[in-house]
């Protein structure tokens, strides 16, 4: 079992989060552990979850780990919520 960060629960950065600014990759292992639990975190969820206010701030985080290959969101009627988080093991985060 890997270490996790005592105040926030998250792992260290693991390989494939390189070259992405810390705030960007504290969203992308959110959304990994969420995958992992099967649950579909909302841009607000996901902004309390790593201190911030901004629901529209976390959509350009998401939008740039897009931009970078690590995240699929689905677009239209009915995935609203729906994220893939990509990797090794492509995690399909869907409401």
């Amino acid at each position: 079992m890997s270490a996790v960060c005592p105040c926030c629960g998250l792992a260290p950065p693991s390989s494939k989060a390189v070259g992405l600014t810390a705030v960007q990759r504290r969203v992308l292992q959110y959304l990994e552990r969420s995958a992992s639990y099967g649950v579909v975190p909302s841009y607000e969820e996901i902004a309390h979850a790593i201190g911030r206010k901004s629901k529209s701030a976390i959509c350009t985080i998401i939008d740039r780990l897009e931009e970078r290959g690590h995240v699929r969101r689905l677009r239209g009627v009915g995935h609203a919520r729906s994220i893939i988080v990509l990797g090794n093991s492509t995690q399909r985060i869907a409401a």
